[in-house]
């Protein structure tokens, strides 16, 4: 006899049926192609014009981004058609005016594609991305070093590294934005106080290789971590694959992918200017590296998996009862972790949330750096495939399963439907705007008031950031809920934010322009900090 809990006799038949039936369908659907997509690791064409063609016209895209969207990858899609420019897009390594992109891929066992046979090349996508860093960097000290902006993305269900892939093309838009504000963050911060310009930070930006590195902006490198988002094709059935590609999803994360966040990770460390007390002349020996990792939908079940026990010990060995209280506050992986409508169970996420509020964080009142989020976790509150998609095909296969209460909750919910961990909802206010902007605002001129947005809350010492409602730019409003079911904690380093349907709207919404005005305040904020930390030390020589 089945405990309770169990399904019964009746209904373990009837579920039976059913995936006999799914089964059936699979078996004579067609399947999509392994990995990779990215075809040869680079290629000598000479390709600025190729992509400048195929680049985001922020008209249009205002207008009907799915259009827009529909309109480069056709372009790809004939561009790959032709011997003369196709390479320029099946390399793993592009590089354009504003950015490189770099596409890691793997494939069902989490191997690095391309190494199945068991023969692993001395050369593959990931070495190539590495070399291709450390040769922008140059050794430390280097008078052609390139700063680095690193911005990792991992994408979902349904999406790959093809070149014409969907989430490809939106990354593509980001990294040139991006691009953009490292241009004004340089010009903003990169100079004294005067407004003069000082040569030791640089008095102008500098896109020359001989120039000294505080002179330079820095140089956006993106990293699409590809894997096999569908295993099978077709608009009707595809949908029965989120048992299998949850699952593969698991196995990416377990995988290689560790290899290449380890490298990441070391390559920062090695070469990042702010997370410990340096002099000027070690700050000027350095490269300035800084990262943003980003995981959507299973991408960012693959990107919390690899990365949750990095992000647990960041916060449990700067525990001030436990550890050395010198070593300040609590770090996660680079310098800001952000998981867009996470597709993972919220019980994968109860030991990093247990870990944090066990323990208290540095405030204004400390008279020390107020603790800054390491982690932000977003979910829509439209979104259907997390909401209610997930839990429907999580149930069935948790019957066996002995979990009570919270528990039983969390093994079928994803992280961002369970009450239990929510700390923050952002939103659209109706209340003017703090800064001033209007949907007319220019792009230069929304960068500069963000920036002051950020002089604002570094002179108060972060004091918002721990506020009931903290008013950004953009007219967006977050707002502190009362969901949390664990030890409250001031400045508690994980935010996991519900958003309306104006800042994400659905599952898929990742680049609205809200939400990407969200994390980039955020984002920059956390940078800016850090930026006058090493301004300071330099004019201090």
């Amino acid at each position: 006899m089945f405990e309770t809990g169990c399904v019964s006799q009746g209904d373990g038949s009837r579920f039976m049926r059913l995936v006999i039936a799914a089964v059936l369908v699979l078996f004579f659907a067609s399947c999509a192609g392994n990995p990779p997509y990215r075809t040869q690791l680079r290629t000598d064409v000479q390709c600025e014009e190729t992509y400048s063609q195929a680049r985001w016209s922020d008209d249009a895209g205002r207008k009907n981004p799915d259009a827009e969207t529909q309109r480069i990858a056709r372009l790809i899609q004939h561009d790959l058609k032709d011997s003369r420019v196709g390479a320029c897009w099946n390399a793993s390594a592009e590089r354009h005016a504003a950015y490189d992109l770099y596409s890691v891929e793997f494939d069902d066992q989490g191997w690095l594609a391309d190494t199945a046979s068991g023969r692993v090349p001395e050369e593959t996508q990931l070495t190539l991305l590495m070399k291709g860093l450390n040769a922008l960097v140059g050794s430390r000290g280097s008078a052609d070093a390139r700063p680095l902006s690193v911005i990792i993305y991992t994408h979902g269900w349904h999406h790959s590294a093809a070149p014409a892939d969907g989430n490809v093309i939106a990354f593509r838009r980001l990294l040139e934005s991006v691009s953009v504000a490292e241009g004004d963050l340089c010009v903003a911060h990169r100079r004294d106080s005067s407004g003069a310009g000082n040569p030791a930070v640089g008095a102008a930006c500098s896109e020359s290789e001989s120039a000294p590195v505080w002179q330079k902006k820095r140089r956006v490198v993106g990293v699409y971590l590809g894997w096999r988002g569908d295993s099978i094709l077709g608009s009707y059935i595809k949908g029965l694959s989120i048992w299998d590609r949850k699952h593969a999803a698991e196995t990416v994360a377990l995988g290689s992918v560790q290899e290449l966040f380890a490298r990441l990770h070391t390559f920062y460390l090695e070469h990042e200017c702010h997370l410990r007390p340096r002099s000027a002349q070690e700050i000027e020996r350095c490269a300035d590296v800084r990262m943003l990792t980003v995981g959507h939908s299973f991408g960012g079940l693959i990107t919390y998996r690899a990365l949750a026990s990095r992000m647990t010990l960041g916060v449990a060995e700067t525990s001030p009862d436990e550890f050395d209280p010198r070593i300040g506050n609590a770090y996660g992986y680079g310098d800001l972790t952000v998981l867009i409508n996470p597709a993972f169970e919220a019980t994968r996420f109860e030991p990093l949330a247990e870990v944090a509020a066990s323990r208290p964080y540095q405030g204004p009142e400390s008279g020390k750096e107020t603790q800054l989020p390491l982690l932000i976790v977003a979910t829509s509150e439209t979104d259907w495939a997390t909401g209610w998609a997930f839990p429907l095909f999580r149930w069935p296969t948790t019957r066996l399963e002995r979990a009570d209460g919270a528990e039983r909750r969390a093994n079928v919910r994803t992280v961002g439907w369970d009450p239990r961990y929510r700390t923050h909802y952002l939103g659209l206010s109706s209340k003017p705007d703090v800064c001033g902007l209007n949907e007319n605002s220019k792009p230069t001129e929304r960068l500069r008031a963000e920036a002051h947005w950020s002089d604002e809350q570094r002179q108060t010492n972060y004091v918002g950031f721990g506020s009931q409602v903290l008013e950004l730019c953009d007219s967006l409003e977050l707002t502190q809920r009362l969901d949390w079911a664990l030890t409250s904690r001031p400045y508690l380093p994980l935010w996991v934010i519900q958003t309306n349907k104006s800042v994400i709207d659905g599952h898929n919404d990742f680049l609205n322009v809200h939400f990407v005005d969200f994390v980039r305040q955020v984002y920059y904020t956390i940078l800016r900090r850090q930026d006058v930390h090493m301004q300071e030390a330099v004019l201090e020589r």
